[in-house]
């Protein structure tokens, strides 16, 4: 009788290691498919940024047409572009250094030699909706209590 239950405990012990081994394949099947999903996401990730950089690129072209070639102030632009005029006179700034770098990397590089990434820089794109400028003006707001007490030093 010890036979009998030594054989029904090795069949338990098996059906207990097949879904163990089930349990386990069905767990790396959801890890390979969750990483797939993540490289299709980083793969339309990369792909918006690319179209977010031809299209901001598109729009400095446009306001450098409006500004450069049509003749159109920047404050016009602004309201014609639904932009602030911080954010026009910083499009035309990439479309102009656009247009520099290229001209740059054309005299720079022979016909058929590609020119290194990293001889190449873009400038910082300024965040929505302020400018550099706007963010100075606000910084000599905030040294007013300075140059206030440097101005009653002076008076004394």
């Amino acid at each position: 009788m010890a036979g009998k239950g030594a054989v029904a405990a090795r069949e338990r012990a098996r059906l207990a290691k097949v879904k163990r081994y089930a349990d386990q394949a069905k767990r790396e099947q959801r890890i390979e498919d969750t990483v797939t999903e993540f490289y299709l996401a980083a793969d339309a990730y990369e792909a918006a940024l690319a179209a977010m950089t031809t299209a901001r690129a598109a729009m400095a072209a446009h306001v450098e047409t409006l500004i450069g070639d049509l003749k159109e102030p920047v404050a016009g632009v602004a309201v014609l572009c639904d932009l602030t005029a911080a954010q026009v006179r910083a499009l035309r700034k990439e479309a102009t250094t656009a247009g520099a770098d290229t001209a740059t990397v054309d005299t720079e590089t022979s016909p058929g030699q590609e020119l290194d990434s990293s001889e190449t820089t873009t400038p910082d794109e300024p965040e929505p909706g302020g400018s550099q400028i706007e963010d100075g003006a606000a910084g000599e707001r905030d040294g007013d209590e300075t140059g206030a007490g440097s101005e009653q030093k002076r008076a004394s």
